[in-house]
């Protein structure tokens, strides 16, 4: 364990459900999952006027009480409400807007979404649906247009998600004359050792650590022989907390 750590960040987070506290969790890292260090609570009282806390607060176990050592940790809050967002729920008012503020991906342009009905659909097996003009409907093939994009890429692929089984196979009409065979897996591998940078990342669940154990909560499979590749990922742990109170606050 690393004494007197220091983070050094600082997060913009929007809030929209009911507290008593704003809660801070300092976990200790380990090659299976974290350990838990204790909590440390800041009332929402205090925070809640829109005044700036920056104090020492101290570290509790799971019983409230000050863990061994009487450990503290040093943070700094400022609420702000939403409605005093000039561009809070005033949509695009000018074609200027930058998007949502402090989020990880900037606003862009030329992005697009596609829905699907299926994750496959056979050919032939949806009738014929006409839509305005002469168009008619063709369903989308979401795991034939994952492989697609996992095959066609050139820079990197980012996955996230809950699971990723790696011996599924996306390509599942036998009329194809590629992938058929071939499963995400061995897809993933092939495109590291072209050089794409691929990344992962998933929960830190039991059963994404290969040998340990295999009924975890969410059946999540990650192969030892794709841990051993190039590509980098990343488990996320995954956190079950539920506090309440009898006086809770909208935030």
């Amino acid at each position: 364990m690393i004494d007197n750590p220091k983070w050094n960040e600082n997060f913009h987070i929007y809030s929209a459900h009911s507290i008593s506290s704003i809660i801070f969790t300092v976990k200790q890292d380990k090659p299976i999952g974290a350990t838990l260090i204790g909590r440390a609570y800041v009332p929402v009282e205090q925070v809640i006027k829109g005044n700036i806390v920056n104090t020492w607060i101290q570290i509790l176990d799971v019983e409230h009480r000050p863990i061994q050592g009487g450990s503290k940790i040093h943070v700094q809050i400022q609420f702000s409400h939403v409605k005093n967002d000039p561009n809070w729920s005033q949509g695009l008012k000018s074609p200027q807007f930058q998007g949502v503020p402090h989020t990880f991906f900037k606003q862009s342009n030329g992005c697009q979404i596609t829905l699907y009905q299926d994750a496959h659909v056979i050919d032939g097996s949806i009738p014929y649906i006409p839509l305005d003009g002469v168009e008619r409907y063709v369903p989308g093939k979401c795991w034939e247009d994952i492989y697609s994009a996992i095959n066609d890429a050139k820079h990197f692929i980012c996955i996230t998600g809950w699971s990723v089984y790696t011996e599924i196979t996306l390509i599942r009409d036998l009329n194809k004359s590629t992938g058929t065979s071939i499963t995400l897996g061995e897809l993933l591998k092939k495109k590291a050792n072209e050089g794409v940078n691929v990344l992962m990342l998933v929960w830190d669940d039991r059963t994404s650590v290969p040998d340990f154990k295999k009924d975890g909560l969410m059946k999540l499979m990650i192969k030892k022989r794709i841990l051993e590749t190039q590509m980098f990922i990343a488990f996320c742990v995954r956190v079950i907390h539920v506090h309440s109170s009898s006086e809770d606050y909208n935030c």
